[in-house]
């Protein structure tokens, strides 16, 4: 799914990605084991070719929008959304993958604007996120930008030192 207009917030961008965007700065991130702690995504090495096969296969879709986060032109990050139009809900994550861009807000500005966009133009009546309980960055974010703990899937994952740990399901309901 692409949007037609891109979604912006001060010097933040949320814009559709092009194969162009599967470059090796954006590959890097994903193969980066600092960034991708707390992503899915770790167990796969990525490539130029994958990525732009990710890129296409989210532009493609009816269920999913894929954007990129840029600050001042740069591509710092991802945010999507994966809908369920049965029920009018959403998952939604992020990966910053610029590491001097962390601890900027960057996250919590994506998620806001994201979930705006999503309760006013695509009428969702419940967003979702789930997270990592040791990933305490993303939790901030997501609280910053309204949501609340819903419930916690007991030692659901096995974490990068492979003990277990819980998710966290984040939710976020329409006005």
């Amino acid at each position: 799914m692409l949007i037609d207009t891109p979604l912006k917030s001060g010097n933040l961008i949320l814009k559709n990605l092009t194969i162009e965007n599967a470059e090796i700065n954006y590959v890097s991130w994903l193969n980066n084991k600092i960034i991708n702690k707390f992503t899915e995504s770790r167990f796969v090495e990525h490539t130029e070719e994958s990525t732009a096969q990710f890129i296409e296969s989210n532009n493609r879709s009816d269920n999913t929008l894929l954007l990129g986060i840029f600050e001042n032109d740069n591509h710092i990050g991802n945010i999507r959304a994966v809908f369920d139009w049965n029920h009018k809900t959403a998952s939604i994550g992020l990966i910053i993958g610029d590491l001097s861009s962390h601890g900027k807000g960057i996250g919590s500005q994506s998620i806001s604007v994201l979930s705006n966009y999503l309760f006013e133009k695509k009428e969702i009546f419940k967003i979702n996120a789930g997270l990592y309980e040791s990933n305490l960055a993303s939790l901030k974010a997501f609280q910053k930008a309204g949501f609340d703990e819903e419930y916690r899937k007991k030692r659901h994952v096995i974490n990068n030192d492979g003990g277990r740990e819980d998710v966290i399901m984040m939710v976020k309901y329409a006005r």
